[in-house]
Parts: structure tokens; sequence; C-alpha cells
């Protein structure tokens, strides 16, 4: 599988309702699924502290550790 790393924006009124650079992802995956997937399922380690997730490799391992 191809990977690249892109940037997640999702537009906002004044400002960007959300935006996180260089995140990597499958290339064959769209803007949208980026944007989406970056805002909901990266989560920030300790809550709301801290940074976020940066790939979806990070994720899916996450994902897979827990039953």
């Amino acid at each position: 599988m191809e990977w690249e790393v892109r940037d997640a924006f999702i537009p906002g009124k004044d400002k960007p309702a959300f935006e996180q650079k260089d995140v990597e992802f499958p290339k064959f995956w769209s803007q949208t699924a980026t944007n989406i997937v970056a805002q909901k399922y990266f989560p920030r380690e300790n809550g709301l502290a801290g940074a976020r997730e940066t790939s979806v490799k990070q994720m899916i391992g996450r994902i897979g550790r827990h039953d």
C-alpha cells in the first residue's frame, strides 16, 4: 500500500474548524476521508492535552491493541 503525508483541514466561518498538518494516510483515501478521520479518530494523548496521532498506522495499532 502506498502512503502519503498531507494536511487535514475543515474550513470554518472565520477560521479553520479543524486543521492538522503532516498526517499520514493511504494514498487512495480521499481528502474528505483524511479530514474526518484526523478530526474524529486521531485522539489527543491524555484527553485534550498533548499531541494527536499523526498516522492511520498509529490509529490501527491503537485499535488493534484493544479487545
